[in-house]
């Protein structure tokens, strides 16, 4: 990707901690064209903490290319270490800006492909889509679980106008930002926002679980502790040149 410019947007369902619109110049960088499967984190790390694991988890096909969750940003950070020093090549989560521009791929818009929300489905796993799946029951750890509550194999649903899947809605993705109550101050450079301001880091992108579509939008932010680990939460990853 070259360089260009990102600006955050205020949307109708979207709260505070959006604005305001700042303009920030990016140098060129790679990110994943999906989310880090478990397969993926397995090879790399040795382990597979995922709530839905595989191979344990059998509730769909494909599963070893579910998304990795259930990942701290400690954890997740580890991951682009390691994968660095396996490959000689320089690995990373993504800034905040990063990965906004890498979703919106051009676009000024509420998701990635528009504002129609009729057209979510075709671009993200979310709760209703994945609640249409008829309900059934699948049994993890001796729990059942709803199939509407779970992450899905990752490069199902269409691309991004850039290539990328899955950056609306599956898993929530880790970035390498502190947590701010807005974007008052924040780095022009596309840099990550730092000093870190207390244990949270933010997490970028909308999840499978949720009732309704403010989980999605490009703008969409959640924020977690770095030793916390969650099964909505993934990450994807960027090369620095």
């Amino acid at each position: 990707m070259g360089s260009s410019t990102v600006s955050y947007r205020w949307e109708a369902d979207s709260t505070k901690n959006t604005t305001p619109v700042h303009t920030v110049t990016l140098e060129s960088f790679d990110i994943g064209a999906y989310e880090v499967t478990q397969i993926q984190y397995l090879a790399v790390m040795g382990t597979n903490p995922s709530w839905f694991s595989w191979p344990a988890c059998t509730s769909c096909e494909n599963r070893e290319n579910c998304p990795v969750e259930n990942v701290t940003w400690g954890e997740a950070r580890e991951f682009c270490q390691r994968l660095s020093d396996m490959t000689g090549r320089t690995f990373s989560l993504p800034s905040e800006a990063q990965w906004e521009y890498a979703c919106r791929a051009g676009s000024t818009t509420t998701w990635c492909f528009g504002d129609n929300e009729d057209l979510l489905g075709d671009y993200a796993w979310y709760f209703k889509n994945l609640s249409e799946l008829n309900g059934l029951l699948f049994e993890v750890d001796y729990t059942y679980i709803q199939v509407g509550e779970r992450p899905m194999p990752v490069g199902l649903k269409l691309p991004n106008a850039w290539g990328l899947y899955d950056m609306h809605g599956n898993v929530w993705e880790w970035c390498l930002d502190s947590w701010h109550v807005d974007y008052t101050g924040a780095p022009t450079d596309g840099s990550a926002w730092e000093p870190e301001s207390g244990p949270l880091r933010i997490l970028r992108g909308g999840s499978y679980y949720g009732v309704n579509k403010i989980n999605c939008p490009s703008v969409a932010r959640f924020a977690n502790s770095v030793d916390n680990p969650l099964c909505e939460d993934g990450f994807r990853i960027i090369e620095i040149k």
